[in-house]
């Protein structure tokens, strides 16, 4: 069977805005590919649309069939950014951990209950948590059940957004060595605008500015030699361990609402045919960069300018 998820031209638009536009995507398991992009790019509206709970148009297959509910929570989970509200506060830390596990009849209660504390050992969390209420519970102690909630079904495909937010060094290096751990058997995909946790576990990259993919492939090319004006000022912006809202990037988000390149007022080779209606793509699915500056790189002899 075709163990891979496909994503084909996948789009969101809410109320006339297009929050994503055209997501080509195919993830392995074995392999991580990570989301960049600084916040509003329309990373989290990807896992959301994935998921289904936004609605999307496009196609995505899992092991060649379309992804449906019956997927969701078994062969692929999501890890949600904000843990604060992934959790019933009336109903207790464990039993809304395995109530997934049980639901799709992947362990009965004993053996899900095992696989829960054993996994909250390894999370450096004590045992008692299981029965506490969400409000009993810290921040980082949400986001670290929330991604032993995520990895308990044992899903084929597992999205993690923002995954160390709210997290100390000492739990933060904890979820990194458990992601190093699982990416060799589960296909993950890793939103995150933290540029060093990126390339260490990655092995490709999109970027995403304003909803459509600026640039993709390896990780190690896309990140430490960036062919699009965006994604260099971008790398060279972000700053580990500092939230987005107060990093550099400010200075970039005073773009117009329009349909050329939301780039251009901050872009040092802008032309003319930036600013029409479309940007050109480059066809290589391996790697790829949406700008004008690669139209004649790559062999084109028609006049652009």
């Amino acid at each position: 069977m075709d163990r891979k998820l496909h994503i084909k031209g996948v789009s969101v638009t809410i109320d006339g805005n297009k929050i994503l536009q055209n997501i080509d995507l195919t993830l392995e398991k074995g392999e991580v590919v990570a989301v960049v992009g600084e916040s509003g790019s329309g990373k989290t509206s990807l896992s959301k649309a994935l998921m289904g709970i936004l609605p999307s148009s496009g196609e995505v297959t899992i092991g060649g069939s379309p992804l449906c509910h019956k997927h969701v929570g078994r062969d692929i989970t999501l890890v949600p950014q904000n843990s604060m509200n992934s959790f019933n506060p009336s109903i207790k830390m464990g039993k809304q951990l395995i109530d997934g596990v049980l639901l799709h009849k992947i362990d009965k209660r004993a053996e899900a209950k095992k696989n829960t504390l054993l996994l909250m050992d390894e999370f450096n969390l004590k045992r008692e948590v299981y029965d506490n209420y969400p409000h009993e519970l810290s921040g980082g102690m949400k986001q670290r059940m929330a991604f032993i909630m995520g990895i308990l079904p044992n899903p084929d495909f597992l999205i993690l957004d923002e995954v160390t937010t709210g997290l100390d060094t000492l739990n933060k290096g904890i979820i990194l060595d458990k992601i190093n751990k699982i990416k060799k058997f589960k296909g993950i995909l890793l939103v995150s605008h933290e540029i060093e946790l990126v390339r260490e576990v990655a092995d490709r990259v999109i970027v995403l500015k304003n909803g459509v993919p600026v640039e993709w492939g390896p990780c190690t090319d896309v990140l430490s030699t960036p062919k699009h004006p965006y994604v260099e000022e971008l790398i060279n912006s972000l700053v580990e361990n500092m939230s987005e809202g107060i990093t550099p990037l400010k200075k970039l988000r005073t773009y117009r609402d329009n349909n050329s390149c939301s780039f251009i007022e901050h872009c040092p080779h802008a032309m003319n045919i930036c600013t029409g209606d479309n940007s050109y793509t480059s066809r290589d699915r391996n790697w790829g960069v949406t700008c004008w500056k690669y139209y004649k790189k790559e062999g084109k002899t028609d006049e652009y300018c």
